[in-house]
């Protein structure tokens, strides 16, 4: 744009025009941005809501987990919050690997040997039998005895029986394959009948 000297037609007043008009330009353009950006202002805790009001895929969920007693006579129970998702075999996962890692209050006993880690888990809607495949540790670091094989097994079928009702029949697997027994005292080969399990 070529600037218009004042000499060659342009007086003062319409230069003053000219510089009002676009101050007033200017004034109501704000005006309007103001206007916008606080309308979206306004709309913007509604999303956080929406997303609240859908359930969070990793929730905590408040579990009872067994455990030996200090004499191998009997299982106690602690109340535990682990992390869910959004599958049975997720909430199992994270329930047998706190069973794992042992209690954390007084008067309990882990049943499961430190090393021991939970390969895979499968649920069979079909016939309501969840597969717990363990590590080969579960057997070979397990103290053996048949006290201490009974209380793991116990408090497997019992943790799983107390949270997830679903479930009617669970089978041990080591290494992705059913075994006789754990240290030789109770058959393992075939899936337990949770109700039946004394």
């Amino acid at each position: 744009m070529i600037p218009v000297d004042e000499d060659y037609g342009e007086g003062s007043g319409a230069r003053k025009r000219r510089i009002a008009f676009w101050s007033v330009a200017m004034v109501l353009f704000a005006a309007i941005a103001w206007v916008l950006l606080r309308s979206r202002e306004g709309l913007a805790p509604e999303t956080p809501s929406a997303v609240s009001d859908s359930p969070s895929p990793a929730s905590g969920k408040s579990v009872t987990l067994y455990f030996g007693d200090s004499q191998a006579q009997a299982l106690v129970t602690e109340k535990r919050d682990v992390p869910f998702g959004d599958s049975l075999e997720e909430n199992v996962e994270a329930t047998v690997r706190a069973l794992i890692g042992g209690p954390t209050q007084g008067g309990g006993v882990a049943v499961l040997p430190a090393e021991t880690r939970l390969e895979q888990t499968y649920y069979a809607e079909e016939n309501s039998t969840l597969y717990l495949d363990f590590s080969a540790a579960l057997v070979s670091k397990h103290p053996g005895g048949s006290a201490a094989e009974y209380n793991t097994i116990s408090a497997l079928v019992r943790t799983i029986a107390t949270n997830f009702a679903q479930v009617k029949r669970l089978q041990i697997l080591v290494d992705g394959q059913p075994i006789d027994t754990l240290a030789g005292h109770f058959d393992t080969s075939q899936p337990i009948d949770i109700a039946a399990w004394q």
